[in-house]
């Protein structure tokens, strides 16, 4: 991507942040807490940027009475500063969302006028406008949306389809069409989403990071207070750092090759701040703490992503050098500093506690690794709890700390301690769970659930070492919700197949395997993970699977054969997710005779077992070989999770007995292309079901004499 280029157009609602759209209560909280926590503990001069970014906040859904409150609240500070441009700009915007263009054209004329002036005072002012709007582009993350805008894409279905329910005419076609695209949509976007967000957010980065450079080189030429420029040389390198994040997640090897820059930007930039800014002036305190504490955390975490060692040249600082080279041997020094000057910031403490977590992969004595990972605990312990509401970033790195302890003791006998460890670590994953959605954080909740059910021995495979039925449960819920909303990769595969093989289900097991087309990656990805993989994972045992089942199959051919005599009238072959209603209501009306001499339905029992792929197959054979007719029950997780694995065998034997399968659709699923020829029972409105119930009596009664 080609570096953007600079216009100067005022204004924090043209630059369409995250903060005008978020819809969750709990992110609008989280949000407004770190804002308040910046009017607190930051400069003056970023102070009206903060009241606009409030403002984004208070006006998402643009609503009349909420306009006109903020209108207000920004004319009582336009009238401190009535040349603030971003001011200027958005109540020019807040005015025309109300139709009040009159008033708008005011304020674009007041901004057209500082615009084209080449007095100090216009020039800065110009300055500022970029600077603050660098700034508020510092804030944006999508932290949490991506996750949000899959579980609303996919609520958005469900209530099409609810309302398809009740539909009639050409509002039920159109809804039709709705559900169809709503659907296709979530095909085409959720593997998608990531990749998009990222580059979104990469790009957005990139564009605070040149707000706040233009505004800096802006504010040197008009020769201003060097104390000024440096608070922005401390928001021009946070910038920096947090595009080195977006730069690390992207592929190609250019973007890749810029993070080298943007690490000796980011260092240079934090040391002038050390350096330039007093030390004995109690408002630059905070940012000569954090300045500390961001090169050490820079120094110790980039250790790890650079192979031949850091370089980073700040020759050109005055007087900082010696301290920066004292930093790059014991890289601690800076947070021991940040401490001094700042001891109760969550942001510092947070970060010494990653970079000891970070530190103890490194330390060769064990007493040493567990003095620092103790340290560490204490450290994020006591960030958590100066700040409850933004705690995150904490939790996941306590959580990493916690089970780095458990690792470094589980062979040392303190069965107590190593429990504690696991317990901690399962409540800071569930805590963050509930905030935010990362493949890692649910793979790594998953791992600790399956310690603890075969606690003490966590590290051993297979159902004979589960002690606690419920912890093994609850980590098989957790890799679910992540395979359902990602995707299969290799980490949810080889955690998949592990608890799977813990809970006795060997063939399952190796399911995730051999319903991917990158086998072989999985394989290579369980070997070199091997501390953390069954047996089972090899192979030979996985061909031994596929083998086994194709035999399985073979084996059963016979029993496709048509039989002269039936157990059952009808049988039924259903999804797990649809079990409890087709078993109590469906099932229970074919039971109940049509008419008063009738002879009522045999109904063969509805297994209610679908969690083995075997016990889904077996049952399916057995219903078409005891029963004259089978009802299959359509719907959308049927198609998903069931029928792949049974259309094989159903397709088989429709050859042989073309009038058996008898369809029925109890939602707005798609019916298989290849099961499209067949007549079938709708179910899906409400209204209708007794009459179609009866259709479907009539239906097998009327099989019983074909």
């Amino acid at each position: 991507m080609s570096e953007p280029t600079i216009t100067v157009c005022p204004g924090l609602y043209r630059l369409n942040l995250n903060l005008m759209h978020i819809g969750d209560a709990r992110e609008i909280e989280k949000r407004r807490e770190i804002l308040e926590d910046a009017k607190v503990k930051e400069h003056e001069i970023v102070k009206q940027a903060i009241t606009l970014m409030d403002n984004l906040i208070d006006n998402r859904t643009s609503r009349r009475g909420c306009l006109k409150t903020s209108i207000q609240k920004l004319k009582h500070s336009l009238a401190i500063n009535p040349k603030h441009l971003n001011t200027l700009a958005d109540l020019a915007e807040m005015h025309r969302k109300i139709h009040l263009d009159a008033e708008a054209n005011k304020y674009d004329e007041d901004i057209e006028t500082i615009l084209t002036s080449n007095t100090f005072d216009d020039s800065k002012e110009i300055a500022n406008c970029l600077l603050e709007q660098g700034y508020a582009y510092m804030f944006e993350d999508y932290d949490n949306y991506e996750k949000e805008a899959r579980f609303s894409l996919n609520d958005a279905s469900k209530q099409l389809i609810v309302e398809l329910s009740n539909a009639r005419g050409e509002r039920k076609t159109r809804l039709q069409n709705a559900a169809q695209y709503a659907f296709k949509a979530q095909c085409l976007l959720n593997p998608k989403f990531e990749q998009l967000l990222n580059e979104h957010l990469l790009e957005k980065r990139r564009n605070g990071v040149a707000f706040l450079k233009e505004g800096i080189e802006r504010l040197t030429n008009l020769s201003v207070s060097k104390s000024e420029i440096t608070i922005w040389k401390f928001y021009h390198a946070m910038a920096c750092n947090r595009l080195y994040s977006s730069y690390r997640q992207c592929t190609d090897a250019d973007t890749k090759s810029k993070s080298t820059k943007l690490t000796n930007d980011s260092c240079r930039l934090f040391l002038e701040v050390v350096i330039d800014l007093p030390e004995d002036v109690k408002e630059y305190t905070f940012y000569r703490a954090r300045s500390y504490a961001y090169i050490a955390h820079i120094l110790i975490s980039r250790m790890e992503n650079s192979r031949d060692g850091l370089k980073i040249d700040v020759s050109s600082v005055e007087n900082g050098r010696g301290e920066f080279e004292a930093m790059q041997k014991d890289p601690k020094l800076g947070f021991i500093n940040a401490v001094r000057i700042y001891p109760n910031d969550e942001i510092i403490l947070h970060r010494y506690g990653d970079a000891l977590w970070m530190l103890s992969k490194y330390e060769r004595t064990k007493h040493g690794k567990l003095g620092m990972l103790e340290k560490a605990v204490t450290l994020l312990t006591t960030a958590i709890d100066l700040h409850q509401k933004t705690h995150l970033a904490e939790y996941k790195t306590r959580n990493n700390v916690y089970i780095s302890m458990f690792d470094l003791l589980e062979k040392s006998g303190d069965q107590e301690k190593c429990k504690t460890f696991l317990l901690n670590a399962r409540e800071d994953g569930i805590l963050l769970m509930k905030e935010h959605f990362i493949t890692s954080d649910y793979c790594d909740l998953a791992k600790v659930c399956q310690y603890l059910a075969k606690f003490p021995q966590c590290k051993k495979f297979g159902k004979q070492f589960v002690k606690d039925v419920e912890y093994i449960n609850e980590a098989l819920d957790h890799v679910n919700t992540t395979l359902h909303l990602k995707g299969q990769t290799f980490a949810i595969a080889n955690r998949f197949g592990s608890i799977l093989f813990d809970l006795g289900e060997y063939e399952t097991a190796a399911a995730p395997f051999l319903s991917t087309n990158i086998r072989e990656g999985l394989l290579k990805y369980t070997f070199e993970r091997s501390e953390d993989v069954p047996l089972v994972y090899t192979q030979a045992n996985i061909d031994n699977v596929i083998k086994e089942r194709d035999q399985c199959t073979n084996e059963n051919v016979e029993r496709f054969q048509a039989p002269t005599s039936f157990e059952y009238d009808f049988s039924a072959i259903t999804g797990k997710n649809d079990v409890g209603w087709i078993n109590s209501f469906i099932l229970n009306q074919l039971s109940l005779k049509l008419f008063d001499d009738d002879v009522a339905l045999r109904g063969r029992p509805l297994c209610v077992d679908h969690d083995l792929y075997s016990s889904i197959i077996l049952d399916a054979l057995d219903a078409v070989h005891t029963s004259r007719s089978t009802l299959m029950f359509l719907s959308g997780s049927f198609l998903k999770r069931e029928w792949p694995l049974l259309k094989t065998f159903i397709l088989d034997l429709m050859q042989k007995r073309p009038d058996f399968l008898i369809l029925v659709v109890l939602d707005s699923c798609k019916i298989p292309t290849e099961l499209e020829q067949l007549s079938y029972i709708n179910l899906e409105n409400d209204k209708q079901i007794p009459f179609e119930i009866d259709n479907l009596k009539l239906k097998l009664f009327t099989s019983q004499f074909l």
